[in-house]
């Protein structure tokens, strides 16, 4: 699988990772997201990561049904 493959890519040297997804994902399941950050964090990498409860697949800015938005 993919992430497997990423195993090597990350050190704890490697550049920040910004892992941003939503729960209600229908194309991307959020276990993936979960198994990159143990990829990352079993690499020591540095890395933040933010499940979005409401949100699916999608983020825009002031947007509404399945997507979450990115305005503070």
């Amino acid at each position: 699988n993919v992430l497997e493959a990423m195993r090597g890519a990350f050190r704890n040297n490697s550049a920040p990772v910004l892992v941003l997804h939503g729960a209600q994902d229908a194309t991307v399941n959020v276990r993936f997201a979960n198994m990159l950050a143990d990829i990352l964090r079993e690499a020591n990498a540095p890395y933040e990561m933010q499940i979005y409860p409401e949100a699916g697949h999608g983020y825009d800015r002031g947007g509404g049904g399945n997507r979450i938005s990115t305005e503070r």
